[in-house]
């Protein structure tokens, strides 16, 4: 099975989790502004969620890809809490008529909020555990 894994992060904590889960996939995380080359079976997109919604830049990159390129989809979104940016990018995916086969939302709270003074990208090892979680299903 191949697999590709984007993420889009603004403050590291989408990029942790990314990385995370891409390290117990067996493969690389790539921030999103490495586009899909070569057709995966499965392709992983992790996103912040931003003023209830995807970030911009996820968004015009689900609206740029190659509906061919992905057999199927998954998405896992960071957010304080709520499953905006999971269902906004299983949307714009299944409008490019790509197949999500399950989403995972990592809630963070004010975690990395920058306007806080708080840094992002150190995730716990329970936030760990669970991204690891979620790359089970995907393996499975």
């Amino acid at each position: 099975m191949s697999v590709a894994v984007r993420y889009q992060s603004r403050g590291g904590n989408t990029r942790a989790a990314a990385e995370t889960l891409a390290e117990a996939l067996g493969v690389k995380a790539e921030p999103i502004t490495v586009p899909v080359k070569e057709p995966a079976d499965v392709l992983v997109l992790c996103g912040g969620t931003y003023a209830f919604k995807p970030d911009k830049e996820m968004s015009a990159f689900i609206g740029s890809l190659d509906a061919g390129k992905a057999g199927k989809a998954y998405v896992l979104a960071t957010a304080s809490g709520t499953k905006h940016g999971v269902n906004g990018m299983t949307a714009a995916l299944q409008a490019k008529g790509i197949t999500v086969a399950d989403s995972f939302l990592l809630r963070l709270g004010a975690q990395g909020n920058t306007l806080l003074g708080k840094k992002g990208g150190m995730l716990t090892e329970a936030q760990k555990a669970s991204v690891r979680e979620f790359a089970a299903k995907i393996r499975a």
